[in-house]
């Protein structure tokens, strides 16, 4: 197996190199290397020049408006986890429901 990288692999590396050094903005180099928060306007920002560049990655607007439920039912799995001591069964599981006549 040959892990080297091939000759186009090469120049597309090179290519992102050359782009980041030319086009991503100072104040968000800092922010990254110095490990400082990075901003939603920065995000938005470095996205827009990706895209300009025809690297952007998009994101269904649909999936957007769906986050914050998302995120709603990860907050609460995590929190009935915690409550719970981890993840249980119901307690009914694997008995025989009898209706009451």
């Amino acid at each position: 197996m040959d892990l080297n990288f091939t000759p186009e692999e090469s120049a597309f590396r090179q290519q992102v190199r050359s782009f980041m050094q030319e086009k991503l903005p100072a104040d968000i180099r800092r922010k990254v290397l110095g490990g400082l928060i990075v901003e939603r306007d920065d995000y938005v920002r470095w996205q827009r020049i990706l895209h300009a560049q025809g690297w952007g990655v998009g994101v269904p607007s649909q999936f957007m408006s769906a986050l914050p439920y998302l995120a709603t039912v990860i907050v609460l799995v995590l929190i009935s986890r915690a409550r719970s001591g981890g993840s249980t069964a119901p307690a009914a599981l694997g008995t025989v429901f009898v209706p009451d006549r």
